[in-house]
């Protein structure tokens, strides 16, 4: 029951669990998240003994139980003691860890037991990175891989959040907007219009970009910009309305300004000026190369009618992206 490997396992499926939510705003995510939080804390103690999860106010069957001699209903701590006692036996676990493990399982028990929704007025830029954090620290006390932990792509955006969260270039980053909107302002009036109007032209066909973006409105100059991501987590394919959709997460890694000057590269900095949020695109699959499908075997096409009807799917596929401003 309190045996370390179950308990680690049962972490790792909450927390796939959680990344197979689509939404990393909505309420699911953050709830799995907190399962997986408090059940990776569980395994901390676990690695160490399992008795350190035994509740012993009632007498000592349940540390019997946890030394491998069954006993009727044990019980086990509640997450309080655990976070406790994870400040003692898990390096770099602090009170600044205890404090976040604490206020998702406020979170958990509030939703589990009452008609509130407690995460659905938190964003994931508020609590994503701090909790990658927290969870590398128990983590690495278990001697685990993250990947294990996240998977290979999701850990790999957790390392970078996580950077983000230790280089603290919000200075810098400002710096770099500020800049970029003074050089804007000092244009007259007809110019900087004339820089949005051009600047939506030059975003809009912008393919090179196109894909894994997300379009916002410049923190400098208010125009047309683009964020860059890379690819974090994808769902599988699925049907849309007669077509293969998949969804895409992806991490900011780039951002683009076509009117102004300001170009920011790197997550720390995006992640500085409240730009640092995952986002989500919906990607149209074409199904003959994403199921491998040669049509000449089926004599469907020649070659040529072939490539007229592949330039065609991406052309479609280009304005199916297009987003407004």
């Amino acid at each position: 029951m309190w045996d370390y490997d179950s308990v680690w396992k049962k972490a790792c499926v909450f927390m796939q669990r959680a990344l197979g939510e689509e939404d990393r705003d909505g309420e699911v995510f953050p709830l799995w998240a907190s399962f997986a939080l408090e059940m990776l804390c569980r395994a901390s103690l676990a690695k160490v003994h399992p008795t350190l999860l035994a509740d012993a106010k009632e007498g000592t069957d349940n540390i019997l139980h946890a030394c491998g001699f069954p006993t009727k209903q044990p019980k086990s701590i509640q997450m309080k003691l655990v976070v406790e006692r994870c400040q003692k036996v898990c390096p770099g676990f602090t009170d600044r860890e205890s404090k976040l493990c604490s206020s998702m399982a406020e979170r958990r028990n509030e939703d589990l037991h009452s008609g509130a929704t407690p995460f659905a007025s938190i964003k994931h830029t508020d609590w994503l990175g701090d909790f990658y954090r927290v969870c590398s620290i128990l983590i690495e006390h278990q001697n685990q891989p993250l990947e294990q932990f996240l998977g290979k792509d999701e850990a790999e955006a957790a390392k970078e959040m996580m950077v983000a969260i230790a280089a603290d270039r919000r200075a810098e980053a400002h710096r770099l907007v500020e800049e970029a909107r003074t050089a804007f302002q000092e244009m007259s009036i007809e110019l900087r219009l004339e820089a949005i109007r051009t600047g939506e032209s030059l975003r809009k066909n912008d393919w090179k970009s196109w894909g894994k973006h997300q379009d916002i409105a410049c923190p400098a100059c208010e125009g047309p910009a683009r964020l860059h991501g890379k690819l974090v987590w994808k769902s599988k394919p699925k049907d849309d309305d007669g077509s293969l959709a998949q969804d895409e997460i992806y991490l900011p890694t780039e951002l683009k300004c076509y009117s102004c000057p300001l170009s920011i590269t790197g997550h720390e900095f995006l992640h500085g000026i409240g730009l640092g949020a995952q986002f989500k695109r919906t990607a149209y699959l074409d199904p003959v190369e994403h199921f491998s499908i040669d049509p000449g075997e089926y004599g469907w096409l020649d070659e040529d009618a072939l490539e007229e009807k592949k330039r065609d799917w991406e052309h479609e596929q280009r304005h199916r992206y297009d987003e407004p401003d």
